[in-house]
């Protein structure tokens, strides 16, 4: 029993991580402001959002062609990283 939990333990935290760098390279791509920094709460322009819920997300957008942009950079994220996006 011990190992089983160990491994869910293990899966969520490499699914976390792998998040959290997925989330910095939406951000580096629509929240950059004038001086080059990540600004979350000034510079959204195309309304995007990365929304996480314990090791699943959810990210939006105020256009189906940004919603694609983003759907192909992650693509691009898990693909550098040997994953491949699951649905």
């Amino acid at each position: 029993m011990g190992r089983a939990t160990q491994r869910g333990v293990e899966s969520r935290m490499l699914a976390n991580m792998t998040l959290d760098g997925m989330e910095k390279a939406i951000a580096s791509g629509y929240h950059v402001g004038m001086t080059g920094e990540i600004d979350k709460c000034r510079y959204n322009s195309h309304k995007v959002n990365f929304v996480r819920y314990v090791d699943d997300f959810i990210v939006t957008a105020d256009s189906e062609e940004i919603a694609m942009e983003i759907a192909e950079l992650i693509k691009e994220f898990l693909k550098e990283r040997g994953l491949e996006p699951f649905g």
